[in-house]
């Protein structure tokens, strides 16, 4: 995540989040998915570094491939039940890190 982005959204008062990059499977890609995992991790220790909070959804995820199917509609793009998976997983980290308030938060039924 580029630091000017972090800056400005801070300066902005506005929270950040940083999401981890989806991909579906390690079978179709075996190459991309390794460096895939290799991005996360590295955006994880950069975030943890900048005590930005990190969010990464297991179920967009090469791990929980073949389950994680239904998610996608290619290999790294979420279909729109892997994006409803989003707004609930971002809903449940926000509202676990007090960033709403008293907010009520449904639970993500597929």
């Amino acid at each position: 995540m580029k630091r000017a982005i972090i800056n400005l959204a801070r300066s902005r008062r506005a929270g950040v989040i940083a999401l981890g990059a989806p991909y579906r499977d390690r079978v179709t890609n075996p190459p991309e998915a390794e460096l895939m995992i290799h991005y996360r991790a590295a955006l994880r220790a950069t975030m943890q570094s900048k005590q930005i909070p990190y969010l990464e959804i297991p179920e967009l995820t090469e791990a929980a491939y073949p389950a994680n199917e239904g998610f996608f509609g290619e290999l790294i793009h979420p279909n729109h039940m892997g994006h409803r998976l989003i707004a609930s997983e971002l809903l449940k980290f926000m509202a676990s890190n007090r960033m709403l308030g008293e907010l009520n938060i449904p639970e993500f039924i597929p």
